[in-house]
């Protein structure tokens, strides 16, 4: 944009001649409204003179733009506008015509690039006058920013972007433009690029003594104003007072009336920072008699007026039925069980009307548990037993001890039990002259094991022993020999030899058929005294026959 002075005619018949036809063309100039800009003015729109301008470094100037020929008068200008045309001759005290993006005259970035449309409207929108010198140089971290500085800073970061202006400034100014280019800028659509703001309320009863709300805040804006009348703090869902000055889109306010007890009601009013003409782009016609098809194109800002939305939040008294002590749990400990073991321990909040209770902390044997009561919407909390109440009445808190149980401390008797006998089943003989196997079976006996110690074969003693599980005792029983501590118990099984035989075949161990059967030493002595007398008779006869000779 070229801010020399243009050319004067050389004497002042020209110079009455040039008004002459600028008045002629700004009586013919009609300003229809853009059907997307909403705003309250009327189709005048003129730029203010140079010397109305907010000068900056270098040539960067806001524009003065009036929209009636009463605040042309007074000389106060209703809006401001930025240049987004570098190579394009500037002109002042002329009227312009209020248009949409895409009837920009120009052919530099604004009119190829959406992009650098849309970071302009950021800029716009986010920088000064749209904000105080104050809340910008808070924004970009320099303390008392001027008007030449942030007017330099915004002006050079839009023509970065339209025209990749380069310009040096001074060290504050860049800093102003830096920031508007970095990466907070996430630029703006058209239409978002004017602000809009919306509170909704809660449908629900509210009363004194409470937080009254939530109003829900809706905005286009990164941040609002909000003011309360009657004044009240303001606060989130915790209670923590909100900063009114800087309030964001989805943020939830309540009016904090804890304090309160009477019946009454206040007004939220949030107010944005831009209005529905800022990012509304203004042609300029050409100077009467330039070859130019325009003059520089400039770009809306509206910081005397902003969006604004109220809302209005009524409370009850407070009456002594919203008043509510809160109540102790039900608590149960752990205790031991006949296993030895514990049960689980267990925290039963009461049911309060008026009170949510939660808790905090581990529920098990030997912990700590906090158990907070906080008061619904419309109630009040008052002291009891055992609690600590807040001063508001918001909430109370009470902690409960949960006791350690050492079950092994305290062993339980054993549960006595007498041994069983087990099953014995001898060898037999079979039909073939064969034998059966024995077999011994152990019983089955709750709180004992049994075991066989020795081979089960006929013709053998086994041992039987009962052993009592964990728990247990072994009680005295017929047949058993008991240990002193009553942990075993054994006896003894006698496994029988049986004899069997076969007709017709030798029994094992009897003498062979036909011959009497060996008997040992009482066997043979008859059989020698036989012999003796045979012997004796023999020679008796002999001797008697020798005799008779």
């Amino acid at each position: 944009m070229q801010h020399g002075l243009r050319p004067r005619p050389a004497n002042a018949v020209a110079r009455w001649f040039a008004l002459g036809i600028a008045a002629i063309v700004a009586m013919m100039t009609v300003v229809p409204v853009a059907a997307y800009a909403d705003t309250d003015t009327d189709d005048y729109v003129h730029i203010g003179d140079r010397s109305q301008a907010q000068r900056g470094e270098g040539i960067a100037s806001l524009f003065p733009i009036f929209t009636s020929e009463g605040s042309r008068t007074t000389g106060v200008p209703d809006l401001w506008a930025y240049c987004i045309e570098y190579n394009v001759a500037a002109r002042y005290d002329t009227p312009a015509e209020r248009a949409g993006w895409s009837e920009f005259p120009g052919d530099n970035a604004f009119s190829t690039s959406l992009d650098v449309r849309e970071k302009i409207a950021w800029i716009i929108t986010n920088s000064y006058p749209t904000l105080t010198l104050e809340q910008l140089g808070q924004a970009v971290g320099v303390p008392d920013l001027t008007v030449s500085e942030a007017v330099a800073g915004t002006q050079y970061a839009v023509w970065k972007l339209t025209d990749g202006v380069d310009a040096e400034l001074s060290a504050d100014a860049r800093t102003v433009r830096e920031h508007l280019l970095g990466e907070a800028n996430v630029g703006l659509p058209e239409n978002d690029s004017r602000a809009e703001v919306t509170l909704t309320t809660t449908t629900e009863q509210q009363h004194a003594g409470t937080l009254v709300g939530p109003v829900t805040v809706t905005t286009n804006r990164d941040s609002v104003t909000v003011t309360v009348d009657p004044a009240l703090p303001v606060v989130d869902a915790d209670g923590m007072e909100i900063e009114l000055s800087s309030v964001h889109n989805d943020d939830q306010l309540y009016l904090d009336a804890r304090e309160e007890s009477a019946a009454g009601s206040a007004t939220i009013e949030a107010t944005a920072t831009a209005s529905g003409v800022t990012g509304s782009i203004l042609k300029v016609p050409a100077a009467g008699g330039s070859a130019a098809g325009h003059a520089q194109t400039i770009i809306l800002v509206d910081a005397a007026s902003g969006a604004d939305a109220r809302a209005t939040l009524s409370w009850g008294a407070l009456s002594d039925d919203r008043l509510v002590a809160p109540v102790m749990p039900e608590v149960t400990q752990a205790v031991c069980t006949e296993e030895g073991d514990t049960t689980t321990p267990s925290i039963t909040p009461a049911t309060t009307e008026g009170v949510d209770y939660s808790f905090e902390g581990e529920v098990q044997a030997g912990g700590t548990v906090q158990v907070t009561a906080t008061a619904q919407k419309g109630y009040t909390l008052t002291a009891a037993e055992g609690w600590t109440v807040s001063e508001d009445g918001t909430r109370a808190m009470t902690t409960i001890e949960l006791a350690e149980v050492d079950c092994a401390s305290v062993p339980l008797p054993d549960v006595p039990v007498a041994p069983v006998m087990p099953e014995v089943t001898q060898g037999i003989c079979t039909g073939e002259g064969d034998t059966t196997t024995p077999s011994i079976i152990p019983a089955t006996t709750e709180g004992v094991d049994y075991s066989v110690e020795g081979h089960v074969q006929a013709g053998r003693t086994v041992q039987v022993t009962a052993t009592a599980q964990e728990g247990y005792t072994l009680t005295a029983a017929e047949g058993w020999t008991l240990n002193d501590d009553g942990t075993r118990a054994m006896t003894t099984v006698e496994l029988t030899e049986p004899g069997c035989a076969v007709a017709g075949e030798q029994t094992p161990g009897a003498p062979p058929a036909g011959r009497l059967p060996s008997t040992g030493a009482n066997a043979i002595m008859p059989l020698a005294v036989a012999g003796a007398l045979l012997l004796g008779g023999a020679a008796a006869v002999i001797r008697r026959r020798s005799l008779s000779l």
